[in-house]
């Protein structure tokens, strides 16, 4: 779509029945809406290009570039800069890329990720409305337009802390007299790159005296199965590592972004030798002890010890068990997968693996995609405001129309400043007490919350002060959306 139909429906106003769609669909016009206000609103864009493909670069070579770890992505790095380019114009008026760089590991190094929020100033005029989950959300950049979302959901609280880390070392290693560009991305152990493993590769393997290694093998004729399983596994990491943080709390476990193999099975040049070899390799979870586990005596570390061992084996265990039990993904006859804790001399002489396993284009199906959606809901990463609109919706949809589900209308409610979510009551089924009602406000989306309930369980939403019902799971009316039979009064 051209420039100036953005910029039209930038200027769309609020009630536009354009800002009625489905959530998963505002999600990605937003993705471009923001871009296009992030390019005509940023002072100095070659400058800004500049400084975004030096801190990518950086976040690459120190192994904290990539989203789907929990580490930092391009639209991490591209909303986390852009506010500063706009501040230090409007403080200092003509900005370079040295003073952009030098000042985002300046302002990142001291930033509290556990209590603040990173937004562009320029574009919320106030803090927004935005309800963290103290429990699922470590850390929170938010995008611009309605509904705006927490680009860093994925992030854990392993993977913070790393990133966290790594801003710090940067702003101290800025701090020294003989600081040069290429020390800073590289690091102190400059020395340790080899041709296939950079400096940050090299120090992570380095590092630990114990990893946890998960070995991937694949040797079908379907390289779109192999790359899906690649797939697979890397998006399971993530839950991994929660659990470790979980069951683990005094050991601190850092993943490597990118996929070893041993060198011996990366010497194919050709696509002809590539397709002739099985693909067989690893990722690596760096394993250190916390502060904590050292301020006890030798018998109380050496029983730490034995039952850390223990919860340890479980944990893998049943990370394995996941991987291998889902038949979409996994197959005994085509693949293996094995999840082991070995030490650091059992690693064996590693390089990153730059294959590519296939190209998976196999399209998610509808079934896959609900469950995804799911998933989002339970875990509170899919708690997204919609677009302000009326109230009361005046047009009544078909009576064929799908009705909003529920957590829409508990978005709603939450996010949208002209509804008052106090005088709104949830009507849920209880196991054995029936039909109960709770307040919007308390309402829980976290699984561990003890007053947790399923979103399949909620039957209506009531406005207290007239006593109507706005949303009716049964008689399928919803007077928010106008959805299902549209509305109530």
């Amino acid at each position: 779509m051209c420039g100036n139909r953005w910029s039209e429906i930038n200027r769309l106003a609020p009630s536009d029945p354009l800002f009625n769609l489905s959530i998963t669909s505002l999600k990605k016009l937003n993705a471009f809406r923001d871009m296009d206000y992030l390019q005509r609103t940023i002072p100095d864009l070659p400058a800004f290009r500049m400084a975004h493909r030096f801190i990518k670069v950086w976040a690459q070579r120190r192994g904290i570039y990539s989203a789907r770890f929990g580490y930092l992505g391009g639209i991490h790095i591209t909303l986390l800069l852009s506010r500063l380019c706009k501040l230090l114009f409007r403080d200092a008026g003509a900005i370079t890329a040295a003073d952009i760089i030098c000042t985002f590991f300046s302002h990142y190094s001291k930033f509290d990720w556990k209590t603040d929020i990173s937004f562009d100033p320029f574009f919320h005029k106030q803090r927004p409305r935005y309800q963290r989950s103290a429990t699922r959300e470590p850390a929170v950049i938010l995008s611009l337009h309605a509904p705006a979302i927490n680009v860093a959901h994925a992030a854990s609280f392993p993977s913070v802390r790393i990133f966290a880390e790594e801003l710090e070392r940067a702003g101290r290693l800025l701090l020294g007299p003989s600081i040069t560009w290429e020390k800073l991305i590289e690091g102190d152990k400059m020395g340790l790159a080899k041709a296939n493993l950079p400096s940050g590769a090299a120090e992570f393997l380095e590092s630990y005296s114990s990893y946890i290694k998960i070995d991937v093998q694949y040797w079908g004729a379907s390289l779109s199965k192999g790359s899906a399983l690649v797939g697979w596994v890397e998006s399971r990491c993530v839950l991994l590592l929660v659990d470790l943080n979980r069951r683990l709390p005094e050991i601190h476990a850092r993943i490597w972004p990118a996929r070893f193999a041993h060198e011996d099975t990366t010497d194919a040049t050709t696509t002809d030798d590539l397709e002739s070899k099985e693909y067989h390799g690893c990722y690596l979870i760096g394993l250190a002890k916390g502060e904590s586990a050292t301020t006890a005596n030798a018998a109380e570390l050496a029983s730490r010890k034995k039952l850390a061992q223990g919860v340890l084996r479980q944990v893998l265990e049943k990370f394995t068990e996941q991987i291998q039990g889902d038949e979409k993904y996994f197959d005994a006859k085509t693949s293996w997968v094995e999840v082991t804790h070995v030490k650091q001399a059992g690693l064996g002489t590693l390089s990153l693996d730059t294959r590519e396993w296939g190209n998976f284009t196999e399209e998610v199906s509808d079934s896959d995609a609900d469950e995804d959606e799911g998933e989002e809901e339970e875990t509170g990463t899919a708690a997204l405001p919609h677009r302000t609109l009326p109230a009361t919706p005046t047009a009544r949809t078909s009576s064929k129309s799908k009705l909003r589900p529920a957590q829409d209308i508990l978005h709603r409610l939450l996010w949208d400043a002209s509804l008052d979510v106090s005088d709104h009551v949830i009507g849920y089924l209880d196991r054995f007490s029936g039909t109960k009602e709770m307040p919007v406000e308390r309402w829980k989306t976290e699984k561990t919350d003890e007053e947790f309930v399923p979103m399949h369980r909620v039957v209506y939403f009531r406005r207290k002060s007239d006593g109507v019902r706005v949303w009716d799971r049964e008689g399928r009316w919803d007077g928010v959306f106008g959805s299902g039979k549209g509305s109530v009064a």
